[in-house]
């Protein structure tokens, strides 16, 4: 049994690396894009949470199916202050 939990939490975490790898990814295809850079790694890690929830939220808004079409834009990593 504890075999079992063990190989299972290993292929849960191997799984959170492999997203949060596709994550850094495609958030720095969005910074090179946008020719952006970050002053330090607080900088980088908040413009990256403003960007996933963009992402999300761009995600949702298309899953309602209307005819208007959202996507992240040059903004998309700032936040609201």
């Amino acid at each position: 049994m504890k075999q079992i939990f063990a190989l299972a939490l290993l292929s849960a975490i191997t799984v959170a690396i492999v997203i949060t790898e596709k994550e850094d990814d495609e958030f720095n295809s969005f910074a090179a894009k946008f020719n952006k850079s970050y002053m330090n790694t607080e900088d980088y890690n908040k413009s990256k949470s403003n960007w996933k929830a963009q992402v999300e939220s761009v995600a949702a808004l298309n899953a309602l199916k209307t005819k208007a079409k959202f996507a992240v834009n040059f903004t998309s990593d700032l936040d609201d202050d």
